[in-house]
């Protein structure tokens, strides 16, 4: 179909121009509240994030707690009752659990956290009955990072940059820049970097969202970010398969890492900061020695692209993931091979441990996230 926002021809059924970010057109139903045209079967307006579904229905009852669904990145803490996960197109969607709260350590007798939110805990056995709370964002999303502190929720996507509070999910800052392909805080969450579809690294200082400068260096867009656990380097993934090194005091180039022969799609740094792991389109993750950016070696396996990354807390377990549909785990020790996972009947496409190590979250284009059980 023609799209009238970037005239390019889109496949037919095509919901959002993956370049502008709009909704195509189309004859569609309208917002009960807002009027405007939304698509059939949503739950939530895309313009003015009201519910379309009538209260009680399903007879559950909305809480607080939330999950972000989608197929970029999932970020899981049990502990904290939240898991993340974006959907490369289409907005962030928040969900929450119907069952009775767990009091966690921390909260009031009630079981609420000191900012009056319900705290409740994600398992296996409550995840199949979360719902849709609200929707964030606007356009293509590409990426959601929390800051270090959790008290910020950053959506990063075609149109720029959306920040807002983590509890009471208030928009407190809207950022328009170009089309945006990653995102990530510096350990201290005193900057915010993101990649560009143009090849730049913007840096963003989160004290009042100036932009503290750009990195150039990169010959196309920029799909992922890291920094490494001590804040002292930021790495980013090119689509000509290459990772920029960059010195964080500095902010000047240390180096350039070639290897892959196809985009960079993730990258992630062990806790020790002693490995930088990066993962491509060629189906290869490459190990990097920090010390002096020399190749460890080369992890094989994957048929297909290499999407997330994952270290366990303690760093001793490597977890990848692929549109191939497996989760492979990795020892870090050697670097052999411990395992896979299957299950997913699409490519994998999120991966998260909980912070104490014992569960891995993978999240999949089959619409499904699930729950593993990894530790001893």
């Amino acid at each position: 179909m023609h799209c009238p926002y970037c005239s390019q021809e889109h496949p037919a059924g095509t919901r959002y121009c993956p370049v502008s970010g709009k909704a195509m057109p189309a004859e569609k139903p309208r917002c009960r509240e807002c009027q405007r045209e939304i698509p059939e079967n949503v739950r939530f307006c895309e313009h003015c994030s009201a519910s379309q579904v009538a209260e009680g229905q399903n007879g559950k009852k909305r809480r607080t707690g939330w999950v972000v669904a989608g197929a970029v990145l999932l970020t899981l803490l049990l502990a904290g009752g939240l898991v993340c996960l974006i959907f490369f197109y289409g907005l962030v969607v928040l969900e929450n659990i119907s069952p009775t709260p767990q009091i966690q350590a921390g909260s009031n007798e009630n079981g609420a956290d000191e900012a009056g939110i319900q705290v409740e805990v994600i398992s296996p056995e409550n995840a199949s009955q979360l719902q849709e709370l609200v929707r964030l964002g606007k356009g293509t999303i590409s990426e959601i990072v929390y800051s270090p502190d959790g008290k910020l929720l950053v959506v990063a996507g075609s149109i720029g940059l959306h920040v807002y509070e983590a509890d009471s999910l208030v928009e407190i800052e809207y950022i328009e820049t170009n089309f945006l392909l990653s995102a990530a805080f510096s350990p201290d969450g005193l900057t915010l970097a993101s990649g560009d579809w143009d090849g730049t690294v913007r840096l963003w200082r989160t004290s009042d969202w100036s932009e503290l400068g750009e990195l150039s260096g990169h010959t196309s867009g920029v799909y992922a970010l890291a920094f490494s656990p001590d804040g002292l380097t930021l790495a980013s993934g090119d689509w000509d398969g290459t990772v920029r090194l960059w010195r964080t005091s500095d902010w000047s180039e240390l180096g350039v890492l070639s290897g892959h022969t196809e985009w960079v799609t993730s990258l992630a740094f062990s806790p020790d900061g002693l490995t930088l792991v990066s993962g491509s389109l060629d189906g290869t993750l490459r190990l990097w020695r920090t010390s002096d950016w020399s190749e460890l070696g080369e992890l094989s396996g994957h048929t297909d692209v290499a999407t997330s990354l994952a270290f366990s807390p303690d760093g001793l377990t490597l977890a990848s993931r692929s549109l191939d549909g497996t989760v492979r785990l990795w020892h870090t020790s050697d670097w052999s091979e411990l395992g896979e996972l299957s299950g997913h009947t699409e490519g994998a496409t999120s991966l998260a441990f909980s912070p104490d190590g014992l569960t891995l979250a993978s999240g999949s284009l089959d619409g499904t996230v699930r729950l593993w059980g990894v530790g001893p």
